[in-house]
């Protein structure tokens, strides 16, 4: 499942208006000048000054509200957390479900023939527990302890889980 479509955007930074038109945008609204007037001396048309105003306006709103970047990348070192968090997750169940999986056995025929009769010698065995899976689990739970305190007790208990 993709977990992009569910996660919210971060919001970007929008780029600050040019020079110009923050000239052109202190001329009308601060100085009180005509829109004409302004577009006769910028060489443009008095709708081209109105949009330009419309852009200051609206972003001059966007900065009185935005997040500033360092909320931003913040909010981006969290969720790289969580992802890693979620893989060592994952990784602990499985390597928890391969490490108490019933042992296999290991059955070896031997086909021995003496004074002309062959008799079949057949052993089976049980094949320990592979030690691997346990130190991986383990170095699983270490990662996920780690980021729990780097991500704080924001997180909920439980989210463990298939």
């Amino acid at each position: 499942m993709n977990t992009d479509i569910l996660r919210p955007p971060i919001e970007r930074a929008k780029r600050m208006p040019s020079v110009r038109n923050m000239q052109i945008y202190e001329e009308v609204r601060q100085l009180g000048h005509r829109q004409e007037d302004v577009a006769r001396k910028h060489r443009v048309n008095q709708k081209r000054i109105s949009q330009i105003c419309q852009q200051i306006d609206r972003w001059q709103a966007w900065v009185q509200t935005a997040p500033n970047s360092d909320s931003i990348k913040a909010e981006q070192r969290r969720q790289t957390l969580l992802d890693s968090r979620k893989r060592s997750e994952q990784l602990l169940l499985v390597a928890l479900r391969q490490a108490i999986r019933p042992n296999q056995r290991l059955v070896s025929e031997r086909r021995l023939t003496k004074e002309g009769q062959t008799t079949i010698d057949r052993t089976e065995r049980e094949l320990p527990a592979d030690s691997a899976w346990l130190k991986i689990a383990l170095r699983a739970s270490n990662s996920i302890a780690r980021i729990s305190q780097k991500l704080g007790v924001d997180l909920q208990p439980g989210t463990l889980g298939p």
